[in-house]
């Protein structure tokens, strides 16, 4: 899934600069991860107090984050066995990265699931399916199954950003007439984080997967950027949903008690 395993070759300059773009690419996008992360953990920390869960999504988010520190430290380790500077197996290096990949997904969609769950009042059969999808994922994706895997996956992500965008949608519409124009905002504020970071995680693992069913070179380079991805797309959801706390509220509370914040 990082791209096919290739042994390391002093003959071989293509593969040294594709594993240097791997890390460019990654760092770079890790680099806004972290500005992300770290506005992510200033409004949980200071929401923990106010609001019930926050610490599963602090918890949650600093997991992710590891993972993706994980992925960072992988992908130069792999540049280090590739100009020979590391005697160590390619193909483990490949497989470690993948495995961090998949626990990142694994991770990230856990979360969509749960936020889902508290979205809908608790409501068990909503996610049933969701975790249904998520174990069948878990199972492929542990043994190397990359192509399930992502297919998997991504329908769990988007499946779940459905879900939980249609109660917030219908929460509005129901209290409609009772809403002021500054909590409409919430809800159209709140709809649109899950919307456009569903779509950018959706986005870069449609392209990932396509680029790598067909073999070709960017594949590894593609797939550092989405180890960040996975970690980023929650993440923003969390900081475009705080956003808006400090001017007011975005925990609004519905007759369904939806609430507007990450949760």
């Amino acid at each position: 899934m990082p791209g096919q395993p290739q042994e390391p070759s002093a003959s071989t300059p293509f593969l040294l600069w594709l594993n240097i773009l791997e890390i460019w690419f990654g760092a770079l996008f890790y680099g806004l991860y972290i500005i992300l992360f770290a506005r992510g953990v200033q409004i949980l920390l200071h929401r923990i107090r106010q609001l019930e869960r926050q610490g599963i999504l602090l918890g949650a988010m600093v997991a992710l984050f590891s993972l993706s520190t994980a992925q960072l430290f992988v992908l130069t380790l792999k540049a280090a066995v590739v100009v020979g500077e590391t005697r160590m197996p390619l193909d483990s290096v490949e497989t470690a990265s993948l495995l961090i990949y998949v626990t990142s997904c694994l991770c990230s969609d856990a979360l969509l699931i749960y936020r889902c769950y508290v979205i809908w009042n608790d409501n068990p059969a909503i996610v049933a399916a969701p975790l249904a999808l998520l174990v069948t994922a878990s199972v492929f994706g542990y043994m190397r199954n990359a192509r399930i895997f992502q297919i998997l996956s991504l329908t769990t992500a988007v499946f779940v950003t459905l879900l939980t965008v249609s109660k917030v949608a219908w929460a509005a519409y129901e209290r409609r007439a009772m809403l002021t124009s500054a909590t409409r905002r919430n809800y159209l504020s709140a709809g649109s984080a899950i919307l456009e970071s569903g779509f950018i995680y959706a986005l870069f693992v449609s392209i990932h997967f396509t680029v790598f069913s067909r073999g070709a070179a960017a594949a590894p380079v593609i797939f550092a950027v989405v180890g960040q991805i996975v970690g980023i797309a929650p993440t923003l959801i969390i900081v475009r949903s705080g956003l808006p706390s400090q001017a007011g509220s975005t925990y609004v509370k519905t007759g369904a008690s939806v609430p507007l914040s990450p949760m």
